[in-house]
């Protein structure tokens, strides 16, 4: 019995992945049609763009799940180093710091690569590395908690400028959640939030358009203009009632509701598969990151375990917030559903992220069996 080795692949996690991501492909072709005919006269041409994205994520989760997590751990600092690069030369190419400009896409050839996607990934990376390192010096304020503070607020700075406030703020939220994790000080970690919040006030009421929602989301502004895209979200989301309308007959998909296979796909699927459609993908998603926080607690080193909290928290974190604002629990933040959404970069960074989960499970199965086996030949 204990001579042939089990199954390896967490087939409950790669189900939920996969079956996510043919539900996100279901779902952006109801969702996008209209838009796609209106802006390109072609029905599918988001769909066909974003099944080339699919084809690409799902090839690096295959290569992520069959290459060993662990080499990540001695290219971290580089990794690091070379998103932060990145962010920068998109805002020197893009001309961000001059009014008006906007940094968030680098070409790269005939594609364009959104760098804080890739940034968010090396702070998990990053970050598991170095709380693997300090161990129990995560502790210190000094040699523990600050350099990699410094870090996160670098690259913080630097979406912040491209202007990104929403994913700079989720950025930062992952970052502290890890960091606390990796046995920072809860109290250090208070003195210097009460330190920076100011700042971070400051920048949030920078622009006027952050203001603009804030104050609508604390109806304190009550015109079209900053109430048009929430209104039209929750009458989508009240046309669903229970059951809803059925698949393809969203009425908010006309053109009524904008970005309704971005941001705002969630109030469709309300819309054409009702409440218990929409509860059903988010126990799915509840689900998939169960099986990642089951992965973390199971793996067999320190920097696994950090790793694979990250990748489940990050993939939450942007489930919550999505569903969040098209349910006007939160200020509106232009924050995609993780493998739902239509966009390149975030969805292919999600499936490698998956790829490299999957990975850490597969590693640790492998060396369950192993021991299994020594403790069977011993007897």
């Amino acid at each position: 019995m204990h001579n042939s080795a089990p199954a390896t692949v967490d087939r409950t996690t790669l189900l939920l992945t996969i079956s996510l991501l043919a539900a996100g492909i279901v779902l952006l072709y109801s969702s996008s049609g209209d838009v796609a005919t209106d802006l390109t006269g072609d029905h599918m041409y988001f769909l066909k763009r974003q099944l080339l994205r699919v084809v690409l994520g799902l090839s690096l989760l295959a290569i992520m799940m069959r290459v060993d997590y662990r080499i990540l751990q001695g290219y971290s600092p580089h990794l690091m180093i070379v998103s932060l690069a990145l962010l920068l030369l998109t805002l020197i190419l893009h001309g961000a710091t001059e009014a008006n400009g906007v940094a968030r896409w680098l070409p790269v050839g005939p594609v364009s690569l959104q760098t804080s996607d890739l940034a968010r990934f090396a702070i998990i990376v990053y970050l598991a590395a170095y709380m693997d390192r300090k161990g129990p010096g995560m502790a210190q304020f000094s040699t523990g908690l600050l350099p990699p503070i410094a870090i996160v607020g670098t690259a913080m700075l630097l979406i912040v400028l491209a202007p990104d406030f929403s994913t700079a703020a989720l950025t930062g939220f992952l970052g502290l959640i890890l960091i606390y994790i990796g046995g920072a000080r809860l109290k250090h970690l208070f003195y210097l939030g009460a330190a920076t919040l100011p700042l971070f006030i400051g920048i949030m009421l920078a622009q006027p358009y952050r203001r603009l929602r804030i104050r609508s989301f604390l109806g304190m502004d009550n015109s079209p203009d900053a109430n048009y895209q929430i209104s039209q979200s929750l009458i989508g989301l009240g046309n669903g009632g229970w059951l809803g309308q059925g698949l393809g007959n969203s009425v908010e998909k006309k053109l009524f509701l904008p970005a309704p296979h971005t941001d705002f796909v969630f109030a469709i699927i309300g819309e054409e598969l009702g409440f218990i459609g929409a509860a059903l993908l988010l126990m799915a998603f509840l689900w998939l990151f169960q099986r990642g926080v089951v992965i973390a607690k199971h793996a067999q080193d320190p920097f696994g375990m950090f790793l694979a909290l990250g990748i489940s928290i990050n993939l939450m974190m942007y489930v919550l917030v999505n569903t969040g604002v098209v349910t006007q629990l939160l200020p509106n933040t232009g924050v995609p559903l993780p493998l739902i959404s239509y966009g390149g970069t975030h969805l292919v960074f999600t499936l490698m992220s998956l790829g490299i989960l999957l990975n850490i499970s597969k590693a640790t199965r492998r060396r369950e069996w192993q021991q299994q086996l020594i403790h069977a030949r011993s007897r």
